[in-house]
């Protein structure tokens, strides 16, 4: 059977600078200092009626708080992380009226009698949540993963039912991908798409493919998932249930990362709408997506004792959009926690870069990103964990 695919940039001397500030804005993703706090969305399911003396609402809303919680957590700890660390999660758990900042309910919806759905927005503050980890000495994630291109293919089953498992599987990636705070979209499936579309090239981490997705969707990486449906029933028949196997490649690991699933629902409907917590792509989607956030955490983890700072003076020259590029790319790798910029000019700028690692470390990280560093030596009253270098791009 053939694969089923889903496939989801004097006076004119003072105007020429202003101008080239203002260009060096627009292009610049980097002007916004790190927000103080985090949002996090999450909604919480209330059997009804509810005991005496509890409205409906008011327990939605703080079930809902307490999965805002555990998303953020999950965001920013290992599973392993969390199963080690239980107790003094727990505690936060209980005590979280203390990092939270403002709730804001979103949405409400009773389904017939016996139903109630809450959703929430719950901003946590950024200043009370490293507080408290700062109490436990705890290193963590702070680096929201890059966004992503889905793509997904299905085999196997009997007629029509891979058709159906891309439509959940593609659905279930997206809805889990929230949780963890992962932007996932989906192909429009134009001719534009269709001429530079390559599952190859996607399964291969292809980075002119990630590049053209970057310009068309904003996106930073671009996922393959490839989903095999085998028999569940006997007599090779799926009628009674699904058993599924995925591969997710794309995402930069250096493994490929697999997972599983079974249910006993028949897949016909699964697609059918309404509640499918019986149905096999939802577990896995989150089993393929845990993995791919535990190795994002990894790569990222930031301990406040290795904490440095750097002053970093960027001569650009009129390559405005080359040094976008280079700001973008400085950003989002591995060990830079936080960056703003301190002062720009129409050639150069001033950039504040609060990494993870040793001074080494970011030099060749530095290097790599294609600058030629110097270090400037340490003026009196410095900081010792804050270095000055001046960066000049080719």
């Amino acid at each position: 059977m053939d694969p089923t695919w889903v496939w989801f940039g004097s006076k004119s001397r003072y105007f020429s600078a202003f101008f080239l500030l203002l260009l060096c804005l627009f292009f610049s993703p980097l002007r916004a200092e790190a927000n103080p706090f985090y949002q996090v969305g999450a909604e919480a399911v209330v059997p009804l009626p509810v005991p005496a003396k509890q409205e409906p609402r008011a327990v939605g809303v703080e079930k809902a708080k307490r999965t805002a919680l555990e998303r953020l957590l999950s965001r920013m700890f290992t599973r392993a992380d969390l199963e080690r660390e239980k107790g003094f999660f727990d505690g936060l758990l209980q005590g979280g009226k203390r990092l939270t900042d403002r709730v804001q309910v979103v949405g409400e919806t009773q389904r017939g009698n016996h139903t109630l759905v809450v959703a929430v927005e719950v901003t946590f503050s950024a200043k009370g949540v490293a507080a408290a980890l700062a109490e436990k000495g705890l290193p963590y994630n702070e680096s929201r993963h890059a966004p992503v291109l889905l793509l997904v293919r299905s085999q196997g089953g009997a007629e029509g039912e891979a058709a159906i498992l891309d439509g959940l599987v593609q659905k279930s990636v997206q809805e889990e991908a929230k949780a963890f705070g992962i932007p996932v979209v989906t192909p429009m499936g134009d001719m534009d798409d269709l001429s530079h579309l390559s599952w190859e090239k996607a399964a291969a981490a292809d980075p002119t493919l990630q590049q053209w997705a970057k310009g068309r969707y904003g996106t930073e990486q671009v996922w393959a998932v490839a989903v095999q449906l085998a028999a569940a029933g006997k007599g090779g028949k799926t009628a009674s249930g699904s058993r599924v196997q995925a591969q997710l490649l794309g995402s930069g690991a250096s493994e490929v990362i697999q997972a599983s699933a079974s249910s006993t629902e028949p897949l016909a409907r699964c697609g059918e709408g309404g509640d499918n917590s019986k149905c096999p792509a939802p577990v896995l989607a989150r089993a393929l997506l845990q993995q791919v956030m535990d190795r994002w955490i990894q790569s990222h983890t930031v301990n406040p004792a290795l904490l440095h700072s750097a002053h970093l003076r960027v001569i650009h020259g009129p390559k405005l959009a080359q040094f976008s590029h280079f700001t973008s790319r400085l950003r989002t790798s591995p060990g830079v926690v936080n960056m703003k910029f301190l002062e720009e000019r129409a050639t150069e700028a001033t950039v504040q870069v609060d990494y993870q690692g040793q001074d080494e470390q970011l030099q060749a990280l530095l290097n790599q990103l294609g600058a030629k560093v110097e270090r400037v030596p340490p003026a009196d009253g410095v900081p010792a964990n804050r270095v000055e270098w001046v960066l000049q791009l080719p």
